[in-house]
């Protein structure tokens, strides 16, 4: 990071501001789930079909705008002026139109729909993953556990630190020992932490677990862009990484009602619910991934002809 460029850096800060501005509009619906639904005189349950919802959306924006980019560029659709002004045009887009590739998506969805397949499945995988472990888990904090605002608040600062944290580690991690060697790592010491995590009682032993659940499971998603990107066609980056995360993030939209059913059936015990998804998720990633090809190496910043089988 100190011999970042200042290129690099200010594609790191816009990137880094961006989804910070995405997490604010999901997130607070997240930590007040409980309030709305005491509000609202409805249940836990009937409140989480708002994020459900949200999220079985978002592949018709991440297909929209992601055509928009192929067709003018990654810098116009991002709208806002000081990204515009700060972020540099993506090489691979402009050594496409150089080379007038092709970045027609049906037929590159008809030529590569085994890696397709792949990356909807894993990306569904990979989103019950965070889903599982965050969703619910302030509520799970306030109801079951009875903590106090200020309790769940400080919690939650140390989980998203150390999410931060695994991110950088793992991502780095997986430039020494590969990208599936890296994702297999997270997600598979997820497993010894969930009986403490879901389990376990006290602030502290919540707490503690809950930083180590959160640095494993965004360790492993620290993988995950470098790894999308590397596996899809050269001329189609714009729009099928996002395509396929946001068809994955589709079929997880179900997390948080499933783990709310799970929890009905079990008088109120959410940790339950959430270990059950989360773990069962943490092994079937590491499965996809010792499956699928290492692509750790390949160049993605304007090579247009290299592409997946």
């Amino acid at each position: 990071m100190l011999n970042w460029t200042p290129t690099q850096r200010n594609v790191v800060f816009a990137s880094f501001a961006s989804w910070t501005l995405d997490a604010f509009d999901f997130f607070i619906l997240v930590f007040v789930l409980s309030d709305l639904a005491h509000y609202f005189h409805s249940s836990v349950s009937e409140v989480l079909l708002a994020i459900m919802l949200t999220l079985a959306v978002r592949p018709i924006g991440a297909l929209l705008f992601g055509r928009l980019a192929e067709r003018y560029g990654r810098k116009p659709i991002l709208l806002l002026p000081f990204i515009y002004f700060k972020v540099p045009e993506s090489p691979v887009w402009l050594a496409a139109r150089q080379h007038k590739t092709s970045s027609a998506l049906m037929p590159i969805i008809r030529q590569h729909w085994k890696i397709c397949l792949y990356m909807v499945l894993l990306i569904a995988c990979f989103n019950f993953f965070s889903h599982g472990t965050q969703d619910l888990y302030p509520t799970f904090l306030k109801v079951q556990h009875q903590f106090d605002a200020h309790t769940v608040s400080l919690i939650a600062i140390g989980y998203n630190i150390a999410a931060m944290l695994g991110g950088i580690c793992f991502g780095s991690l997986s430039e020494r020992i590969s990208r599936e060697k890296a994702i297999i790592l997270a997600s598979l010491l997820t497993l010894p932490i969930f009986p403490l995590w879901a389990f376990s009682c006290g602030s502290w032993a919540i707490g503690i677990s809950a930083f180590l659940m959160q640095f494993m499971v965004q360790g492993a998603w620290g993988v995950v862009p470098n790894y999308l990107t590397e596996l899809v066609p050269a001329n189609a980056r714009a729009v099928l990484p996002g395509f396929v995360y946001q068809l994955g993030n589709l079929i997880a939209s179900v997390n948080a009602t499933l783990q709310s059913r799970i929890e009905e059936a079990h008088g109120g015990n959410y940790g339950l619910g959430m270990a059950i998804v989360a773990g069962t998720v943490a092994v079937l990633i590491s499965l996809l991934v010792a499956f699928g090809r290492e692509t750790r190496g390949i160049e993605i910043s304007g090579a247009v002809d290299r592409e997946p089988d």
